[in-house]
C-alpha cells in the first residue's frame, strides 16, 4: 500500500531471498538452509543481495521502501558504507501473540508459489486445497526465532538510527496502519523515538 501510494520501489527481502533460492545456487542451498531453521542469512551474502537491489535503476530513480533489513551491525555498516541513506525507520510494533494469530492461517501451494489465507479465503479448488503447506518459516519454533531476531534488530537500529525512527502500532487493521504509517512519512513534526 505504502510503496503504490508514494510510487517506491518495493523491496521485500524475503522475496529477493526465495527468488535467490529457486536459482538453486550454492548461496540459494545456504539462504534455504538458514531460513528452514530460522537463522539469519550470513551477512556477506544478504548485503551483496540488497546492495544489488538498490544499485538498480529503479531503486535510484524512484526511491524504495524495504521491510527486514538491515538485521545485524555489518548490514547497518553496509547501508553507511553504500550511501543508501534511509529517510525513516518505522518500527511495527505488535504483540508476539497477535503475530502468531495473523501467520497460522498461511499456506503455501507448492505448485504455484501462491500464498493463501486459508482465515480469509479457501481457494475454491478441492485439489489446491489438499497440496497446500504450511509455511517454513512459520512453523511456531522457526517463528519464536525469528521474533527474537526481530526484537534484537530494533535495539541495533535504535542505537544507529535513532533520529529516524517511529513507532507504530501494527496490531491494528492493515488500513489504518497504512494511514498512521502515510502521516509518519508526510509530517515532519513527529517526533522519532
Amino acid at each position: 500500500m505504502i510503496s503504490k501510494k508514494y510510487k517506491l520501489v518495493w523491496i521485500s527481502v524475503n522475496n529477493l531471498l526465495k527468488n535467490e533460492i529457486a536459482k538453486k545456487t550454492a548461496n540459494g542451498l545456504l539462504i534455504e538452509k538458514n531460513m528452514k531453521e530460522g537463522e539469519l542469512v550470513p551477512d556477506e551474502i544478504i548485503n551483496k543481495i540488497i546492495e544489488d537491489r538498490l544499485l538498480s535503476e529503479d531503486c535510484r530513480v524512484n526511491g524504495w521502501i524495504m521491510e527486514n533489513f538491515p538485521k545485524t551491525d555489518l548490514q547497518i555498516d553496509m547501508l553507511k558504507n553504500n550511501n543508501f541513506d534511509p529517510t525513516l525507520f518505522l518500527e511495527m510494533q505488535i504483540e508476539d501473540d497477535v503475530i502468531y494469530n495473523r501467520l497460522n492461517g498461511r499456506r503455501l501451494d507448492p505448485q504455484t508459489g501462491k500464498i493463501y489465507d486459508i482465515k480469509k479465503s479457501v481457494p475454491s479448488d478441492q485439489k489446491i486445497i489438499e497440496r497446500l503447506e504450511i509455511l517454513e518459516e512459520d512453523k511456531h519454533d522457526i517463528l519464536k526465532k525469528r521474533i527474537k531476531i526481530c526484537r534484537n534488530l530494533m535495539i541495533k537500529l535504535r542505537d544507529s538510527y535513532s533520529d529516524r525512527i517511529i513507532k507504530i502500532n501494527a496490531s491494528k487493521n492493515p488500513e489504518i496502519v497504512a494511514k498512521e504509517i502515510c502521516e509518519a512519512i508526510e509530517n515532519p513534526l513527529l517526533k522519532p523515538i
